[in-house]
């Protein structure tokens, strides 16, 4: 069957007039904005691309002049206020970061969308979605890699407020969601456009049939994919809930001296601390002091913190921290690598530590640097090209300029063996980045973030729950320090388990379970899933159905 022949266009009439076009263009931006969390009405994203789809169709009927331009216009509107409507809280941190984002994140999801309009007007509308599908995935996966990463609206990761209906991220990731979400949006554009016709009828139980399955599939996984746990740790998380717009950073109107936030950070962690806690976490950069790593040995500020450590048996604690690095000469330094006068070369980093119980004063001490990077916040995209510019990257996270980074994960490990993936802020929406850390030998998650730039708004909600769909995939309980909030706990169904409210100085303890267990995401990652649904595209898609 064709399922869209000329008489099935019985909702448009006449012409496509710009108001139209425009108004098509908008509901799928409401759509997509009022889907996405923290708003409860996720399902709206089973619909929220039909307008768009609808657009396509309208201006091809139409065929007007500079139909390419008339379609990009109308997809790029609809996407650029996607962007705003669930992004705009990075304007509280950023002004120029908020408008860069948006604009330019918009523009780079318009390339699927003008591919699939293009193979739309040349071989079908069946090939198209099929291209759109793949081509969109494959933007996902170089989203989530490249420097000018900004994955924040990966569509599978709409589902963050409910993980019961994607507990097969464990097999497939978050792009797993994004093939279903458009799977399920073509089937609606098919449905509703073929209305009344025996196609539609068709069409619309394919539709329900992928909708249940999945919601089928998910719920069942419930009872039996959850890892039996090797044994169970306890673990406090502490928040401060220190303001760095006011409060943490010198310079700051109500500035509290450092010696104090680390009293108010070991009063709060003595409070839960117990003779079992083995692992104890810190938020993001809670540790101001800009340490040189070549020195840290003998940093006065961490013997403090190791005499507090040692005063507990096989205590671990994951602490965030400003560090850097200095290097002997051009040609040793890395690309990116800053130049002070008096200095040299050096690299700064935001920095997770580990100070352990019983390390001995001078004992080298572990520690991971941040490598997921915010552009143009945290470091400057490309820098062995663009490394001149570096002094252009906005001042957040109590270091200045680029930061350094790290090419390959790494995990703590406490003296009874247990180890943690330390995952910094932003990487925690990253899927197959985060899988490292577990694959790495990470038998759970730290996750140690500072949200409060962003205010007290849908970003640090947004982020917080991302981490849901992170435990699900690599099914290992998270524990989450973040500065201001929310820290809480996960288990490896995505369930919160418990959490401190926002802007409030508080601490948590809880035994979690930590496990070794490997699922298939965490095994065969984001490709293998992309090959799967360009497999099944390809069976599917490959050419226009005949009447």
């Amino acid at each position: 069957m064709n399922p869209l022949k000329a008489n099935s266009y019985w909702w448009w009439k006449g012409s496509a007039s710009p108001i139209q076009l425009f108004g098509l263009s908008m509901l799928s931006a409401g759509l997509a904005c009022a889907s996405w969390h923290p708003l409860p009405t996720t399902f709206l994203i089973f619909v929220a691309f039909v307008p768009m789809l609808l657009v396509g169709e309208a201006i091809i009927l139409a065929n007007p002049k500079r139909i390419k331009l008339q379609f990009w216009l109308y997809t790029y509107n609809a996407l650029l206020w996607w962007n705003v409507g669930t992004t705009w809280w990075i304007w509280n941190s950023t002004h120029e970061g908020a408008i860069a984002a948006n604009v330019l994140n918009a523009a780079l999801m318009t390339i699927p969308w003008m591919l699939y309009f293009w193979v739309r007007r040349r071989v079908g509308l069946w090939p198209a979605m099929g291209a759109l599908l793949v081509a969109w995935l494959l933007f996902e996966i170089v989203h989530l890699r490249w420097d000018l990463t900004w994955p924040w609206l990966t569509l599978g990761n709409v589902f963050a407020q409910q993980p019961n209906w994607v507990q097969w991220y464990s097999l497939t990731g978050a792009l797993g969601g994004s093939a279903w979400v458009l799977w399920i949006n073509f089937i609606v554009f098919i449905g509703f456009v073929s209305l009344g016709t025996y196609p539609l009828a068709k069409a619309f139980c394919w539709g329900v049939a992928a909708f249940l399955l999945m919601i089928t599939l998910s719920y069942g996984m419930v009872p039996w994919v959850l890892p039996s746990a090797s044994q169970t740790v306890e673990v406090v998380v502490v928040q401060p809930n220190i303001d760095p717009y006011t409060q943490k950073f010198e310079g700051t109107p109500q500035f509290i001296p450092f010696a104090a936030q680390l009293k108010r950070m070991i009063r709060l962690s003595r409070e839960k601390i117990g003779p079992d806690t083995r692992f104890l976490l810190w938020p993001e950069t809670a540790l101001d002091a800009y340490m040189n790593e070549d020195e840290l040995e003998s940093e006065r500020l961490l013997d403090t913190l190791q005499q507090f450590v040692n005063g507990y048996k096989d205590l671990n604690l994951i602490v965030g921290a400003s560090t850097y690095k200095i290097y002997g000469s051009k040609e040793s330094a890395p690309a990116g690598a800053r130049f002070s006068t008096g200095v040299g070369y050096y690299d700064s980093y935001n920095t997770a530590l580990h100070l352990r119980s019983g390390r001995a004063l001078g004992d080298s001490i572990p520690y991971y640097h941040k490598s997921k990077l915010v552009p143009g916040v945290e470091g400057m995209p490309y820098p062995a090209v663009l490394g001149p510019l570096s002094a252009l990257v906005i001042d957040l996270g109590g270091t200045s300029g680029g930061l350094g980074r790290q090419p390959e994960r790494e995990v703590f490990t406490s003296a009874s063996g247990v180890s943690v993936g330390p995952a910094i802020c932003y990487e925690s929406i990253y899927g197959d980045f985060m899988a490292d850390f577990n694959r790495v030998g990470g038998m759970f998650i730290g996750i140690i973030t500072n949200d409060a730039w962003w205010g007290n708004t849908n970003g640090h909600i947004q982020h917080f729950h991302m981490a849901r769909l992170r435990a699900i995939e690599s099914r290992r309980y998270i524990a989450r320090s973040a500065n201001t909030g929310i820290s809480g706990y996960i288990d490896p169904l995505g369930k919160v388990l418990a959490t401190l409210p926002y802007a409030t100085a508080g601490v948590l303890s809880r035994k979690i379970g930590v496990s070794n267990a490997q699922t298939v995401y965490m095994l065969l990652g984001d490709y293998y899933t992309f090959a799967f649904v360009a497999f099944l595209c390809l069976l599917f898609f490959r050419k226009q159905p005949s009447a």
